[in-house]
């Protein structure tokens, strides 16, 4: 039964934002099960101080990593995190490190192609298609829950609206990313956040025509 959305009404908005910089990826061809199962434990590993995510596994097992903000000096940067993957390098037939981007993930398929790994899904910006392993996303849900929308955007998009503030860089990006937000039509956003890490929460106001929903 169809319902219509007012033409003006509350919104609550949550960004969580990524912090830019590089991330790397690190592949290694594996030669059996238990080289597989050792790298899958040391991905859990790194989650202690990094942000970790696969991209392939099996024969050609692949990760994507990064350090969090908060980690301890043993991972705190790209330099310390590469010295530990080049430490591990010669326990498998074959293995690459490089900084993550289109190039790296395109020899990831490749060779997932070549040996039958299976590739894991990567979030893809909303705005140029990018393929990010840690993307800033953006979720938006109306008092009723009678409508939500999320949108998922790379580092590349996110530095290029230079916004001066979080909130602005929210306004931005729902202004930006119609396809996702456009039925809220203006959206006027609190001043102040409700704050917790990176992960921010506005209350907003959208005022548009009114819209009939499904449900």
């Amino acid at each position: 039964m169809g319902r219509t959305q007012p033409a003006n009404y509350t919104l609550s908005i949550t960004m969580d934002r990524e912090v830019g910089g590089e991330s790397l990826v690190f592949i290694a061809e594996t030669r059996n099960a238990a080289e597989v199962a050792e790298l899958e434990e040391l991905v859990r590993e790194l989650q202690h101080g990094c942000k970790v995510r696969l991209v392939s596994l099996g024969p050609v097992t692949a990760f994507a990593v990064k350090p969090k903000e908060d980690a301890d000096e043993a991972v705190s940067s790209l330099v310390e995190v590469a010295r530990i993957l080049q430490a591990i390098s010669p326990r498998y037939t074959k293995t690459y490190l490089q900084q993550f981007d289109a190039t790296a993930y395109r020899i990831v398929e490749d060779l997932a192609l070549e040996t039958g790994a299976r590739l894991q899904p990567l979030p893809q910006c909303d705005l140029c298609g990018r393929l990010d392993p840690f993307p800033t996303t953006l979720h938006a849900r109306d008092g009723d829950n009678v409508s939500s929308s999320a949108g998922t955007y790379c580092s590349h998009c996110v530095a290029s609206m230079s916004a001066a503030s979080d909130r602005q860089l929210v306004a931005d990006l729902i202004h930006a990313d119609r396809r996702n937000f456009g039925t809220y039509g203006s959206v006027q956003l609190a001043k102040t956040p409700r704050r917790r890490g990176r992960h921010l929460s506005f209350t907003a106001r959208a005022c548009t025509d009114a819209v009939a929903a499904t449900g």
